[in-house]
């Protein structure tokens, strides 16, 4: 409950949790809900790791939840890893990117090149995936009129990508 009432309160918000937790179920509806919500101007961004293992993680939840509720506004292209908007554009919808280190650059270009007037990045296994990330979404996806950035993982470092998204204020010296 605390997952999704925090995601709908924070533009910004890093879940840490142990396997198992609900992390990505949690953050697959909530880039559905809000993706109905305005179908018309939505993007929701959602990376992982691997395309492969993304599939079987926090994607593989969203084409699940979505292919329950027949009649959504989209059209699911399974094997390309997009929900196109209900009018086959790919500027509105929900789409998978691959954020793996190996692949950084590839990742972040595909991250950049979205705009719209809402804008959701859903980063699962944030810890697994590469520092650049964090800038494509402070850099340029936050230009968007209204861009929220969701990260989640189970922690491993301070200095990990969920570490420097998760920062305190104070800095990391200040918690015991």
């Amino acid at each position: 409950v605390k997952m999704i009432e925090y995601a709908f309160k924070y533009p910004e918000l890093a879940i840490a949790g142990c396997a198992g937790s609900g992390k990505s179920d949690c953050m697959a509806v909530y880039g559905i809900v809000q993706y109905l919500a305005s179908p018309d101007d939505t993007i929701v961004l959602f990376t992982s790791t691997s395309l492969k293992d993304s599939k079987k993680r926090v994607w593989g939840t969203v084409v699940e939840y979505w292919n329950a509720a027949p009649g959504l506004p989209g059209q699911l292209a399974k094997s390309l890893g997009i929900i196109r908007g209900a009018d086959g554009s790919e500027k509105k919808g929900l789409a998978l990117i691959a954020g793996e280190k190996k692949h950084e650059k590839e990742a972040v270009g595909k991250l950049i090149g979205f705009h719209n007037r809402r804008v959701f990045l859903i980063a699962d296994e944030l810890s697994e995936l590469s520092e650049a990330i964090l800038e494509a979404a402070y850099g340029n996806l936050s230009a968007n009129p209204n861009f929220e950035f969701k990260g989640m993982s189970n922690p491993l470092s301070h200095h990990d990508p969920i570490g420097r998204m998760a920062k305190p204020k104070p800095g990391w010296e200040a918690v015991n």
